[in-house]
């Protein structure tokens, strides 16, 4: 009984603990860390990712910093959650100068998107990019994942510019602070 009250102990005094994230491009160096006060930038020419964690999320937007359009080839490109399921991606065109964003773990169905301390807007930059996330019947763009403390996520991304394909691999982590 006591072990038991100890434990729930435990779990109320450390269960709100804040979150943050670490991220690497592949061949980039050590990881950044990812908070809530302002987003982090690694760039990737011809994209680059601006990532911050907004309610224990982590909202990426991947942007064309070129001046052609970059095409997100998502047959080709996937995510795999910390249980090592793969989830397709879908694909999309990035114009110049535009993002398109992800939500990870994707939201499930009935969940609001986080208000999280962004500019206004800023959440809900146009290009959202439809990870798996809502338990959708069917839909292989809706498979809910669960993402813990301690985990890493892979991400994986095929674009093509003007002919020339090219891949960008973010490896994620999901940390307390």
């Amino acid at each position: 009984m006591l072990a038991a009250l100890s434990l729930m102990m435990n779990i109320l005094i450390g269960g709100c603990a804040p979150v943050g994230f670490e991220a690497n491009l592949e061949g980039g160096g050590a990881p950044v860390e990812v908070g809530d006060s302002q987003d982090t930038v690694i760039a990737a020419q011809p994209v680059q990712f601006r990532m911050r964690t907004v309610e224990s999320r982590l909202v990426v937007w991947i942007e064309n910093v070129s001046d052609e359009p970059v095409e997100l080839l998502g047959d080709n490109s996937s995510v795999i959650d910390p249980g090592g399921e793969s989830h397709v991606i879908a694909g999309q065109t990035i114009l110049p100068g535009a993002p398109v964003k992800m939500v990870l773990p994707p939201m499930s169905l009935g969940e609001s998107q986080p208000a999280g301390p962004l500019p206004v807007g800023s959440y809900d930059r146009p290009g959202f990019i439809s990870v798996p996330g809502s338990d959708g019947a069917g839909d292989p763009y809706e498979q809910h994942w669960q993402w813990d403390s301690g985990l890493d996520v892979e991400v994986s991304l095929s674009f093509e510019q003007a002919g020339h394909p090219f891949q960008r691999h973010l490896s994620l982590r999901k940390v307390r602070k």
